[in-house]
């Protein structure tokens, strides 16, 4: 079988890290008139945690079983049952001998200079451990791993995608005024290239048919009706940003203009390379870091037909960065809806 070398460097530090110290997600409680939404993105953040933490499971799970390795040599050895707690010193002593032996595979740290705890709770031996299990992979193994990282890019892209439309409809069924600012407000549309981010022309009026749809009543539904409009592209970053922009005004250009967001339109085109594109670099991406190369950093300079590299600290990166600007937009609707946001701040770009 064809192993895989250390030639690929994962950064799995940062994952390992990611996994344990997981960003904070709005409490549902703290945001009652939002309480659905907000546990929605709890559903989403959870399976991003648990995506994160299937390396650091990896490792745990190592453990256990050289553990039980080597007690099962012990008991194999000396014929009866032997228990951790039960262990005489002797037996102690050989058993750390046979773990040493085990760890001593990696040897980037001498393993004897670690307690026992330190052990169990080190990010760097776990990161150690994880490279060194990594590097003994054959090639179809590599290959799950390395789709693992990409599942975890392509669900942030789809958390903040889900949520940021989901809060969005919900703030405009609440507040009907909000609905009317942004099927009046027209901005620049962004649609060379690929698929339509605005059309300014629709959501001005509603049919009948939807009117019908929704039996005449609707009260607590213009969210529903302007999103089924088509106006914005929810599935565009940029009609994400255009529909807040037109509902929220300043307040909303105010997040999206953040300089750590710019960042979004990478992580926007990470996840349509992964799924649209095999993961290799295509037009649609090289299209993107022309209109902002900054943005983009090292990730721009890579040929068309390349692979996409993705490792433990593009996945910190932009997992945190995905629950950060949700924190920010529900914070925008939060106080909208209590009165925070007024006068010429909202409905006027």
């Amino acid at each position: 079988m064809e192993n895989v070398s250390d030639e690929k460097d994962y950064k799995l530090g940062r994952l390992i890290t990611l996994s344990k110290r997981f960003p904070k997600v709005p409490d549902s409680s703290d945001y009652p008139k939002l309480s659905q939404v907000v546990s929605s993105l709890w559903v989403h953040a959870d399976r991003l945690s648990g995506l994160c933490a299937v390396p650091s499971y990896f490792v745990e799970l190592a453990l256990v079983t050289q553990n039980f390795a080597c007690q099962s040599a012990l008991t194999a050895s000396s014929g009866r049952t032997v228990l951790p707690e039960k262990l005489t010193q002797k037996e102690t002593s050989v058993a750390r001998r046979e773990f040493l032996k085990i760890l001593n595979e990696f040897p980037r740290k001498d393993p004897r200079n670690l307690t026992a705890t330190e052990r169990r709770i080190s990010k760097d031996w776990s990161h150690r451990m994880l490279t060194g299990l990594v590097a003994k992979m054959d090639a179809g193994t590599a290959s799950g791993f390395e789709s693992l990282l990409s599942s975890i890019i392509v669900n942030a892209w789809t958390t903040f995608e889900s949520f940021s439309t989901d809060l969005w409809v919900e703030a405009l069924n609440s507040n009907p005024k909000l609905a009317m600012y942004a099927s009046l407000t027209n901005l620049p549309a962004d649609n060379k290239g690929e698929e339509m981010s605005i059309e300014n022309d629709a959501g001005k009026s509603v049919s009948i048919k939807q009117i019908d749809a929704y039996g005449y009543d609707l009260r607590g539904r213009m969210g529903l009706v302007l999103k089924a409009s088509n106006k914005f592209n929810f599935n565009r970053l940029y009609g994400i940003e255009a529909a807040y922009h037109a509902a929220f005004g300043k307040k909303a250009k105010a997040v999206f203009d953040k300089p750590k967001y710019r960042r979004m339109t990478v992580l926007e085109g990470m996840r349509n390379v992964l799924v649209h594109s095999g993961g290799k670099i295509d037009l649609g991406w090289e299209r993107r870091v022309k209109k902002d190369p900054a943005a983009f950093g090292k990730l721009g300079s890579i040929p068309r037909g390349h692979p996409l590299p993705i490792d433990g600290a593009t996945i910190n990166e932009f997992v945190r960065l995905c629950i950060s600007i949700c924190r920010d937009l529900l914070n925008l609707v939060n106080d909208t809806q209590n009165g925070k946001n007024a006068g010429d701040e909202i409905g006027n770009p």
